[in-house]
């Protein structure tokens, strides 16, 4: 068959008897009613042929040929017959055999089926009955001939799923034994001073994991700390385990072609589901092997995401003015969100640990929901939010504008307060923020180095490197991970263990 035109098929069966030429005349009519260009001997029976340039010229074009399986055709078509004995029979088989065997592969071309009376006993040894499949007709509707229609309409029940990411999975050297927590690690410094004791410095680095990619664009974690993810510049996504230092998988953040512009996002709720957005693709996947459980198209670029822990859902903020919309994680569908439109843009948006509290940010405007009362609170920040970071129960967050080459601030709030607790110029290239579920520690990108510092009053509590990166918490607060960015040559993802200082 070529292009849209039906299937072609030609019916080779065995005249032995009235009953089975009727069976025979049925299927063909079936067929034929169900769009399927069936021939049989019936329709050129009236007119003067030449049977055997006939039978020849039907098998040779047809795209498959039924071989009508009975005790007459399958000893013809083996040569226990007379000479005499249905010569029409005896001919087509002995065309088939030859057409099979030339090409012993197209093995679908050549159908051996059974009629209601018949058997397997009936289809002849080339045709393979005991080692291949033979297509039984129990009646002639769909349900009772569907095995043969799906083939001969090429309409398979089972369509293979689309082809996932393969998990990339570690080699014994990619998995490193943790430094000594006793001292400071080769890539990690304290600083000394009054302000330290007995706050968290840096006091080991763990080497976690270096990841293939030039160009780190942003680090997420799950509200537990537990599973951090990092993107690429190539859209890409990896998830790892914070506890053991390997790369669970990776996946593309988009569909592998322009989506709109945009970064890839990625909100990493309770449970063994992720979801990433870039541009305007939106995709669940399965953890851990990061497997595509479903893909959908959103109106307008996807600017954040973030899991709502307890409610099974994550906030999606979108460029347009619907700007903030509620997904179930389990059914990966939209659902009615619990709070009314912003109807305006959303830049960013961040969720309690403790799922109390929402955060988005349209521009310069930040505004906190609780999500039990719907109450909404406003704060400016200095300039368009990119960035937001909260506390595990939503009672202190931060702020962060500029990057990208544009000078910006960060800001630290509490939610108790109209104006900023703390406000600091910085000049990183991607600004990153993350606060402790205490609230009480910070850490951040400033001068071109990793800081971490004290809420109340910024002291500085030690520098982790003399490095730029993206930052998160894990473990309740006593470790960071830090993802480097791609101004230096070796990338990488890693766990620095926080001490507190005896005074």
């Amino acid at each position: 068959m070529t292009g849209t035109s039906p299937r072609r098929v030609f019916i080779s069966y065995a005249h032995e008897s009235d009953r089975h030429a009727e069976l025979v005349r049925r299927l063909w009519v079936f067929l034929r009613e169900c769009g399927i260009d069936v021939r049989l001997d019936r329709e050129t029976a009236s007119r003067r042929t030449d049977w055997a340039l006939w039978m020849a010229d039907q098998i040779r074009s047809a795209d498959h040929v039924l071989v009508i399986a009975s005790t007459e055709y399958r000893r013809r078509a083996e040569g226990r017959s007379g000479p005499a004995d249905g010569r029409g029979a005896q001919w087509e088989a002995r065309l088939i055999r030859d057409a099979f065997y030339a090409d012993q592969r197209a093995l679908d071309r050549f159908l051996p089926v059974v009629l209601p009376g018949e058997s397997t006993a009936g289809v002849p040894d080339f045709l393979a009955p005991a080692t291949s499949t033979v297509y039984a007709v129990s009646d002639f509707t769909v349900p009772g001939a569907e095995a043969l229609l799906r083939v001969l309409l090429d309409q398979p029940w089972e369509a293979p799923p689309a082809l996932g990411t393969p998990p990339l999975l570690p080699r014994r050297d990619d998995a490193p034994r943790p430094a000594a927590a006793t001292g400071p690690g080769p890539a990690a410094r304290d600083l000394t001073g009054p302000d330290l004791a007995p706050d968290p410095v840096v006091s080991a680095t763990y080497p976690f994991l270096r990841s293939p990619t030039s160009a780190c664009l942003g680090l997420w974690t799950s509200p537990d700390g537990a599973r951090p993810a990092t993107a690429d510049n190539d859209r890409r996504v990896w998830f790892y385990d914070v506890d053991r230092p390997v790369l669970l998988s990776r996946v593309r953040a988009d569909s592998g072609f322009w989506t709109g512009g945009g970064a890839p996002h990625v909100a990493l709720p309770p449970g063994a589901v992720a979801v990433t957005g870039c541009g305007r693709v939106l995709k669940f996947h399965a953890l851990p092997a990061g497997a595509l459980a479903h893909e959908v198209r959103v109106p307008a670029e996807i600017t954040g995401l973030a899991p709502l822990p307890g409610a099974d859902l994550v906030a999606v903020a979108t460029a347009d003015d619907a700007g903030l919309t509620a997904w179930s994680v389990a059914s990966c569908a939209p659902v009615a969100a619990p709070w009314s439109p912003p109807g305006a843009p959303v830049t960013a948006v961040a969720a309690s640990g403790d799922g109390t509290a929402l955060f988005f940010a349209r521009g310069p405007l930040v505004t906190r929901l609780d999500r039990a009362s719907g109450a909404r609170r406003d704060w400016t920040a200095a300039g368009p939010v990119t960035r937001l970071a909260t506390s595990w129960d939503g009672d202190r967050f931060a702020t962060s504008t500029g990057g990208r080459g544009r000078a910006g601030h960060y800001q630290l709030w509490r939610a108790d307060r109209r104006d900023p607790h703390r406000t600091s110029p910085h000049a990183a290239y991607y600004p990153s923020v993350a606060l402790d579920p205490s609230g009480s520690l910070v850490a951040l990108n400033r001068d071109h180095a990793m800081h971490v510092i004290r809420f109340t009053d910024q002291a500085i509590l030690g520098v982790p490197d003399g490095r730029e990166g993206h930052v998160a918490f894990a473990a309740g607060g006593r470790d960071l991970v830090v993802a480097d960015n791609p101004n230096f040559a070796a990338p990488g993802i890693r766990r620095l263990a926080l001490r507190r200082a005896v005074p």
